[in-house]
């Protein structure tokens, strides 16, 4: 199945056109990046075609090869939830973790050239998501919240500490070896961070 032609006929889908039976056996297909179409409907926030995609994989596959094709990392380390998380996409999350995608399973990606706790240079969704909600569906699913925060924190990304403050993580969850995100925010300088985590834990 060329990959031009899986490519306009993902477009097709999602604008609600498309022969999604033809498309949903290429579930586990991988293009030129690395992605599957489960990464496509991902990004598009394609709620959709993303549970076709899911159902489909379930009904044809083994539980190994489904948790396979959610595992799968595209060119750049990133899941299909790992997508769903960055572009704030609230249904795909859901249908992803109901599928059983890992709430802790990391990217290979490096922000600001830190790398972070875990497997070396990796983020997990919680550290890519951007929105509160989104963020509490991933908490909900048993993501660890206090080694993102710590991460976030050590690594200065105000942002991301805001989004899981507001979640819920505390600010006094302990990192690696115990010590706070607010002692990692500290020692590497980063003022605003402390600030907000310092105005968190006094809530």
């Amino acid at each position: 199945y060329p990959e031009a032609c899986q490519s306009e006929c993902m477009l097709d889908v999602a604008r609600g056109s498309g022969p999604v039976p033809l498309l949903k056996h290429f579930v586990d297909h991988v293009d030129g990046g690395g992605s599957t179409p489960l990464h496509h409907a991902a990004a598009a926030g394609d709620a959709r075609l993303l549970a076709a995609l899911l159902a489909d994989a379930s009904a044809r596959g083994s539980r190994n090869k489904v948790r396979g094709v959610l595992r799968h990392t595209d060119a750049e380390g990133n899941t299909p939830l790992h997508l769903a998380a960055e572009v704030g996409s609230a249904i795909c999350m859901s249908l992803l973790l109901e599928a059983r995608a890992d709430p802790n399973f990391a990217t290979s990606a490096v922000e600001d050239g830190v790398s972070f706790a875990g497997p070396p240079d990796r983020l997990p969704p919680l550290r890519v998501v951007a929105d509160t909600a989104c963020a509490r569906l991933l908490l909900a699913a048993g993501a660890c919240g206090g080694s993102a925060l710590f991460d976030a924190a050590r690594a200065g990304c105000a942002d991301s500490v805001a989004t899981l403050l507001d979640a819920g993580v505390s600010a006094l969850s302990p990192g690696p070896s115990g010590c706070t995100p607010l002692c990692a925010a500290a020692g590497a300088g980063h003022a605003v961070v402390v600030a907000a985590l310092l105005g968190a834990a006094e809530d």
